[in-house]
């Protein structure tokens, strides 16, 4: 999301801390590692062409280092979201294919060609406005088709497909990649992922002279027949494991670490956190690390009702999250450490010495390895990676990466607060939030200029729902909750 309003934008402010004793938490990306996950996957698919998908700002670990990384490795063809970060791509790698997998917005159609991008069209009313702009301008950059062979999220249907088929007949089609997307890969047996091999390639048969591309970072550990022109991993070049419940083939790209800033006892009997949340089963000791949800370590990883809590490493041994993470903070039960085994400033490690990334889906003992995944993008949004800093070692201070993730806690948080289920209120909350993102993106208007626009089912206003990009700007939390009290309370009289 880009903020429009010059108001609204990040004022100028000092840079983040330099020195590592002044941060809170220390991210470090191996650019090296990037680079050689890529070559290890390219390696397994020759002589086809490997790319690689860069969005989310290259899944957290910086868009600018991971293209420089890539490009200067070999890579010619990128997948970024939308226009905004294709353009980020061409800067650093202006003779590179750049597909836009977002598609085509209402009126984009001049934005690729000024950056000569490719857009990936997700349906009927895309190819029929980029056809038009083609048409009067005459260009002739080209786009991918994208055919929903049953993820059932975006691209044209089968039978769309097929009626679409025939224009290759004609010499400026305009199509240059045929692609589709795997449901399931990373569960090498799902019948889903033969059902779309089988389907893609009778798809294919009609685009001859086309190049094709399907598998995703799992989908290139299935084997040839997935293969296509083209394979297009993601999170598998940033180290994810890309076959979970074996061994991790890719090397470890991201480290994580929290600083402990208080060891303190608590009695037995005693609770920790907001919500009273964790209660001490024994005379316990508890660590507090300087990260929290503002710094995009989730809420999610806190333990709830049927869920343990996620662990993570402190003296060199796993130890649970005590009670919920907050915004800055969260707390370690390091009980069962030695005395003196977790001190103040000492480093606890969350991605790292174990903790690993594994792929949605993995059969796992550790609930932070669920978790960890969506930490990678957000906390991603704190990387400052120049080329001189090929193990970026980044503070995570004042960051505020996942702010419409701070927002969607506190709407939810108003609600609970008024008296409704969490599940009810979260429910409530993400409408809230997925309708705004929603309009904004359909309308291009600010978020501000929502106000009244955006409903709940149940009818309420969000009146001055302001999703913005600095996590700095606190007041909205208390204004988001308010309004989600109010939500709650209209709720509750209904």
């Amino acid at each position: 999301m880009t903020v429009h309003d010059p108001d609204l934008r990040p004022a100028d402010v000092p840079p983040t801390a330099s020195d590592p004793t002044e941060a809170g938490g220390i991210l470090t990306i191996d650019l090296a590692a990037i680079e050689a996950n890529w070559k290890t996957l390219a390696s397994m698919t020759v002589p086809v062409e490997c790319a690689a998908v860069v969005k989310a700002n290259g899944y957290g670990c910086g868009l600018e280092p991971v293209t420089r990384t890539l490009f200067r490795a070999g890579c010619r063809t990128f997948f970024v979201a939308d226009i905004t970060e294709g353009r980020r791509v061409r800067a650093l790698a202006p003779d590179a294919t750049i597909y836009v997998l977002n598609g085509l917005m209402p009126g984009s159609a001049p934005a690729f060609a000024a950056d000569y991008l490719r857009p990936v069209i997700n349906s009927t009313t895309e190819l029929a406005e980029w056809d038009a702009f083609v048409a009067i301008k005459n260009w002739r950059g080209g786009a991918a088709l994208h055919v929903d062979t049953g993820m059932n999220r975006l691209g044209i249907t089968a039978d769309e497909a097929v009626a679409i088929a025939p224009r290759l007949q004609s010499e400026n089609h305009g199509f240059t990649l045929l692609i589709s997307h795997l449901a399931c890969a990373e569960i090498p047996d799902h019948p889903m992922n033969d059902r779309q091999i089988r389907l893609f390639r009778e798809i294919r048969l009609l685009y001859r002279g086309v190049s094709s591309s399907l598998a995703n970072s799992s989908g290139i550990f299935l084997g040839g027949a997935a293969y296509c022109d083209l394979v297009r991993p993601g999170v598998a070049i940033y180290g994810v494991n890309p076959t979970p419940g074996k061994k991790n083939p890719m090397r470890p790209v991201v480290d994580l670490k929290g600083r402990i800033i208080q060891v303190r006892p608590v009695n037995k009997g005693e609770t920790v956190g907001y919500g009273a949340a964790f209660t001490a089963a024994r005379p316990s000791r508890i660590a507090v690390v300087a990260v929290g949800y503002a710094d995009g370590f989730l809420r999610s990883a806190s333990p709830a009702r049927g869920k343990p809590a996620a662990e993570v490493v402190v003296a060199g041994k796993r130890c649970p999250i005590a009670g919920r993470v907050s915004m800055d903070l969260f707390a370690v039960d390091v009980s069962d450490l030695a005395e003196g085994a977790a001190r103040r400033g000492d480093l606890a490690t969350l991605i790292g010495e174990g903790m690993t990334v594994i792929a949605r889906g993995a059969s796992v003992t550790n609930e932070q390895a669920k978790v960890a995944l969506e930490i990678f993008g957000c906390v991603g949004g704190c990387l400052e990676a120049e080329d001189k800093t090929m193990d970026a070692v980044t503070s995570l201070n004042g960051s505020g990466p996942a702010f419409a993730y701070i927002m969607l806690e506190a709407l939810c948080d108003g609600g609970v607060r008024m008296g409704l289920r969490r599940d009810t209120a979260m429910q409530i909350a993400a409408q809230m939030v997925q309708g705004a993102a929603r309009m904004v993106l359909q309308t291009g208007m600010h978020p501000a200029a929502l106000k009244d626009q955006v409903t709940t089912p149940a009818g309420s206003t969000i009146a001055g729902l302001l999703i913005l990009e600095d996590g700095r700007i606190r007041s909205v939390i208390a204004r988001a909750v308010e309004e989600a009290a109010q939500v709650a309370s209209k709720l509750g009289q209904s």
